[in-house]
C-alpha cells in the first residue's frame, strides 16, 4: 500500500559538531553503490544510531534496510539518520542553509529553498530565523519513489503547492492565524525514497503537540493519495457487499440447523438446571449485568458449552471470518478473536439463557406447590404420582434447553449482517453525493451500500 513518512522534532541552542564529525567521518557511511552484504562497521553504526535515534525505525530506509541488509541500503538509511537529525547537530540558521543547499536538493537560483511566498531570499530567511527566540520545528515527508512519480510529487513545484493548500492545517495545529506561521521547505530528489524537509515557526510562542502531528500527517496523506484513496475505498466497498451476501447465506444455512436442534446434550441440560436452581437466591432484576460474579460466571460456562455444538461453532467461524476480511479492508492490524462469552455482539446469549433458566425455576417451583397441595393423593398413589412428577420435571428442562436453541437462533440471525460501516465513520454530504455519482457512473445501483469511510487514516 502506498504510505506517506512523517519526521518530526524541534531544534534547541547547543551544537553537536563533534559528533557530527563522527558519524559522518566514519567508515561505512559514503554512499556504496557496489554489491554485497552491509559491513561489519556498517552494522556497529547502525546499531548505534538506532539507539540514539529511535524514530529512524520508522523511516522507509529502515525498512529497506531491514528486508535486504546490504551495502547500499545501509548506506542509505546512514545517510537518512544524518538527513533527517541535522537539525540536533547544527543551529537554526546553518540547518536552513543545509536543506537549501545539500546536494540531491532541487534547486532554483542558486538554493532550492521555498516558502508561501513566490521568492525566497536564503540569507534573508537565515536571518530571520536567528532573530527568532521560540521553538522551530522541523517535519520531514518522504514517499516511496514509485508513489512520487505516479502521484506528481517528483519535485519542488508540487510540494509547495501541497503546503500552500494546507497552510489553515499547520496554523491551526501550531494555534495561531496564518499572518503568524512562518514555514520553508525543500525538496530532496533521492534516489529512492524522495523527501521534503520542512522548517516551522510562529511569531507567538507555542507547542506543537503529538495529535496535531498526527492530525498534520493525515491531512497530508489525504491530499496527496485522495485519488487513490477515493477509488480505493469505492472498490472495497464493492468487495464489501459481495462478501457480505456470501457469508450471510452460509449463516443462514447453519442457523437453521441450529433452530432444528431437539435433544441437547445431558450435560448441557444439567447446566441449565443449576443455574435455574441458584436463581432462587437472586433478588431483584434476573439479568447478567446484575448478577453476582459466581452467577455471571456460571452464564459464561453454559455460553462455553455452546460454542463447543458443531453448529454453534461453524457460525461463530464463519462469524469472525466475515468480520476479519471486512475489516482488513479498512485496518492494518488484525482483529482479536474472542470466546462467544465474550464477544460483545453475542451479549444477548446470557440473558437468553437467564431467562430460559428463571422459566424453568419457576415451572419447578410451581410443580411442588402442586405436589403439596395434593399430598393426600400423593400417599395414595405415590409410585405412579413420583414417575409423573420427574417426567414433567425432565420434560421442563428439555423444552427450556431447547427453546435456549432458538433464542441463539434469533440472535445469531440479527447478528449475521455486519454493520453497514465496521470503522463506525461518517463522511459528510458533498462527499457522500460525489462518491454515489462514481459509483452510479460505474453501472451500481442507487441502493448499493454507501461508502462511509473517512479519508483521514494513513494508508499501510
Amino acid at each position: 500500500m502506498a504510505r506517506l513518512i512523517q519526521k518530526t522534532g524541534f531544534i534547541g541552542r547547543k551544537n553537536a559538531g563533534g559528533y557530527l564529525k563522527y558519524i559522518a567521518t566514519r567508515e561505512g557511511v559514503e554512499v556504496l553503490t557496489r554489491r554485497g552484504l552491509a559491513t561489519q562497521k556498517q552494522q556497529e553504526l547502525i546499531s548505534g544510531m538506532l539507539r540514539d535515534f529511535p524514530d529512524m525505525k520508522d523511516s522507509f530506509e529502515y525498512e529497506d534496510y531491514k528486508k535486504a541488509p546490504t551495502l547500499q541500503t545501509a548506506s542509505a538509511f546512514i545517510s537518512a539518520v544524518l538527513d533527517s537529525h541535522m537539525q540536533n547537530l547544527q543551529s537554526n540558521d546553518s540547518y536552513l542553509r543545509y536543506i537549501a543547499t545539500r546536494p540531491g536538493a532541487e534547486k532554483h537560483g542558486g538554493h532550492g529553498l521555498f516558502g508561501a511566498d513566490e521568492t525566497i531570499g536564503l540569507n534573508e530567511t537565515a536571518k530571520a530565523l536567528t532573530e527568532h527566540d521560540g521553538n522551530v520545528w522541523t517535519i520531514i515527508y518522504s514517499l516511496h519513489r514509485e508513489d512520487a512519480e505516479r502521484l506528481g510529487y517528483n519535485n519542488a513545484d508540487a510540494w509547495r503547492k501541497l503546503l500552500i493548500s494546507q497552510q489553515s492545517k499547520f496554523a491551526e495545529a501550531f494555534h495561531v492565524p496564518i499572518s503568524e506561521l512562518h514555514w520553508y521547505a525543500a525538496y530532496h530528489d533521492t534516489d529512492t525514497h524522495p523527501h521534503i524537509h520542512m522548517m516551522v515557526w510562529a511569531d507567538q510562542k507555542t507547542m506543537l503537540k503529538r495529535e496535531s502531528v498526527v492530525k498534520l500527517r493525515s491531512a497530508m496523506t489525504n491530499s496527496i493519495f485522495r485519488a487513490e484513496l477515493e477509488n480505493l475505498y469505492i472498490r472495497k466497498d464493492i468487495a464489501y457487499k459481495d462478501v457480505t451476501e456470501a457469508a450471510r447465506e452460509v449463516m443462514r444455512e447453519i442457523i437453521a440447523q441450529i433452530d432444528a436442534i431437539k435433544a441437547p446434550s445431558q450435560s448441557l441440560q444439567q447446566m441449565m438446571l443449576e443455574l435455574a436452581k441458584e436463581l432462587r437466591t437472586v433478588a431483584g432484576r434476573k439479568q447478567y449485568g446484575y448478577l453476582k460474579q459466581p452467577l455471571k460466571e456460571k452464564v459464561d460456562c453454559i455460553v462455553d458449552k455452546l460454542e463447543k455444538l458443531p453448529e454453534v461453532a461453524a457460525y461463530y467461524a464463519v462469524w469472525n471470518s466475515l468480520r476479519d476480511t471486512l475489516e482488513g479492508y479498512y485496518k492494518s492490524t488484525p482483529r482479536e478473536h474472542h470466546p462467544l462469552s465474550q464477544q460483545k455482539e453475542f451479549r444477548a446469549i446470557k440473558n437468553a439463557i437467564i431467562q430460559e433458566a428463571e422459566q424453568l425455576r419457576l415451572q419447578m417451583e410451581k410443580a411442588s406447590a402442586q405436589a403439596s397441595a395434593n399430598e393426600m393423593f400423593q400417599k395414595e398413589n405415590s409410585s405412579s404420582e413420583a414417575a409423573r412428577a420427574a417426567q414433567l420435571h425432565s420434560d421442563d428442562l428439555l423444552s427450556s434447553t431447547v427453546r435456549l436453541f432458538y433464542h441463539m437462533s434469533r440472535i445469531f440471525r440479527d447478528n449475521a449482517a455486519p454493520p453497514g460501516n465496521p470503522m463506525g465513520i461518517r463522511i459528510d454530504s458533498k462527499r457522500r453525493k460525489k462518491l454515489m455519482e462514481k459509483r452510479l457512473a460505474m453501472g451500481h445501483k442507487q441502493d448499493d451500500h454507501e461508502v462511509e469511510q473517512e479519508y483521514g487514516h494513513q494508508l499501510n
